[in-house]
């Protein structure tokens, strides 16, 4: 299966200008002129895309995402939601590292993994990394329940 992409200013990532991109399954085949007419004779299966109103560039990078939410620092009431593919797609990100963050009592390594695997399966490259941070933080002060100190 190709995938032919005309009609727009491509980055790859220098600025190349108006150029066609021929996409051969998940590998990039050609920047430049392509004889469509002559993927199309062969025995080869090609699907136009016309990116008229795109711009052509490679995929990002995110090498510090906070996949399955931000910890809030300033308690439970601050945590912010994980993320989806679609977050990450419409920025333009292919490659995410996701972290944990100081919060690792309700956030944890394996559900980071989970979140990173989900990700991987859905389309994202997407790997899960360890916190590097040596902070502590007590998250027991503003919790019902008393909790540990968290961190690494």
């Amino acid at each position: 299966m190709f995938t032919l992409i005309e009609n727009r200013f491509v980055y790859s990532p220098e600025p190349r200008g108006v150029q066609s991109v021929l996409l051969g399954g998940d590998r990039i085949e050609k920047i430049g002129e392509v004889d469509k007419r002559a993927i199309k004779a062969s025995v080869l299966d090609l699907d136009v895309v016309d990116a008229s109103d795109c711009l052509v560039a490679p995929g990002l990078i995110d090498p510090h995402q906070h996949l399955l939410g931000g910890s809030g620092e300033e308690g439970f009431s601050s945590q912010t939601p994980e993320f989806f593919l679609r977050e990450l797609a419409v920025a333009g990100v292919t490659t995410v590292v996701g972290c944990l963050g100081v919060d690792t009592t309700t956030k944890t390594m394996s559900g980071l993994l989970a979140r990173a695997k989900a990700l991987d399966e859905e389309g994202l490259t997407a790997v899960g990394a360890p916190t590097l941070s040596r902070r502590r933080y007590d998250l027991s002060r503003r919790s019902k329940r008393p909790l540990s100190m968290v961190g690494v």
